[in-house]
């Protein structure tokens, strides 16, 4: 990961449970939410829980990239 990269964001979408994990092997500096209480905010407040998917879904969107990428090498055809 690198600076500005969310890790663990499937809290926002059912079934709410924690996918992810990491491990930080330099300085880290971090911001950690309550899921139950900002999946309440951006509930009660459609302009917040609108402006944080607009933030996540681009880093959502990266990391699905990145695991077809890493699925096609492995199972995509051989050479040699």
């Amino acid at each position: 990961m690198h600076a500005g990269d969310v890790l663990g964001w499937a809290w926002m979408v059912p079934p709410y449970r924690h996918m992810s994990d990491a491990r930080a092997v330099s300085d880290v500096r971090a911001v950690s939410l309550g899921a139950t209480c900002m999946r309440a905010k951006c509930d009660a407040n459609p302009v917040l829980g609108y402006r944080m998917f607009q933030h996540l879904l681009p880093h959502m969107a990266a990391r699905v990239q990145v695991l077809r990428l890493q699925l096609l090498d492995m199972y995509g055809p051989k050479e040699g």
